[in-house]
């Protein structure tokens, strides 16, 4: 212990008296003689391999070009044609829990799989209906439950601008299940 905190003490002294800077400039080891005493070394071989490598570094960061840097848009809303097709989308909808349910009957392990598979599903078509130009987030949910005599109500509440955020939804029940699942369309600026 005592010998580290020479050593910590040895280096601290040769960075102040050193007048060699601390980034990109030739290496300084200390080396330990007997009786405790430490003296420093320079390599100037290690200084020399440093640029070689700083040399063969610049060609390939130039071969990759510069950055491409796209500017602001500036736009605060939805171009006239950018609206999301709600329409459209709780037909899609209705559709995709038709095709994943129609038939199967309640289990634990199928509806949580199911489930989260049917919101991958909704949200990657969801993401397809909009326009090529369109800044909508797209977050969809599904719930798949067991039928019975039991009620159920649902309820979402979310903070957005009314003016272009929105949300669809729908809803498919058989013998043994329910489902709904619902999209929410956020405008993004």
């Amino acid at each position: 212990m005592a010998t580290d905190l020479a050593k910590d003490r040895a280096a601290r002294n040769l960075r102040k008296q050193s007048s060699i800077p601390s980034g990109g400039g030739p290496i300084v080891q200390l080396k330990h003689f007997a009786g405790g005493k430490y003296k420093h070394s320079i390599s100037v071989a290690s200084q020399a391999q440093a640029e070689a490598e700083q040399q063969q570094q610049q060609p390939q960061a130039q071969s990759m070009g510069p950055a491409v840097r796209l500017e602001n848009t500036y736009q605060l809303g939805p171009s006239a044609t950018g609206q999301f097709p709600l329409g459209q989308a709780g037909r899609v909808l209705g559709q995709i829990l038709r095709d994943y349910l129609d038939g199967e009957s309640y289990g634990e392990e199928f509806a949580r799989t199911v489930s989260q598979s049917i919101s991958q599903v909704i949200r990657s078509r969801m993401k397809e209906l909009q326009s090529p130009a369109g800044r909508y987030k797209v977050i969809s949910l599904c719930s798949i439950g067991a039928r019975g005599p039991h009620g159920l109500s649902m309820a979402s509440r979310c903070l957005w601008d009314d003016s272009v955020d929105n949300f669809v939804s729908s809803q498919f029940d058989n013998s043994s299940l329910y489902a709904v699942a619902t999209v929410f369309v956020v405008y993004q600026e």
